[in-house]
């Protein structure tokens, strides 16, 4: 989910959220979250609650992020 902070669009909020596809295992344990290095905190580690690991994050532009679910390894990458 992408939601603009402010007036003139230069900030968006952004959720990232991983879970798993209908009809399969619920997530269980950590993801990590692998962000671009210009970020304040490129790696961030969530503890899935309810089978869905999400963080929200603020940025100007965009990025690639990864993630690794840390109970089977799972590994996922999106461009935003």
């Amino acid at each position: 989910m992408v939601e603009p902070l402010g007036d003139d669009g230069q900030l968006c909020g952004v959720i990232l959220r991983v879970r798993a596809l209908p009809g399969e295992a619920a997530i269980e344990g950590a993801v990590v979250f692998h962000l671009h290095p210009t970020f304040s905190q490129p790696i961030v580690r969530v503890q899935g609650l309810d089978g869905v690991a999400k963080t929200r994050i603020i940025a100007a532009d965009a990025f690639t992020f990864g993630a690794v679910a840390e109970s089977d390894g799972t590994r996922l990458e999106l461009d935003l």
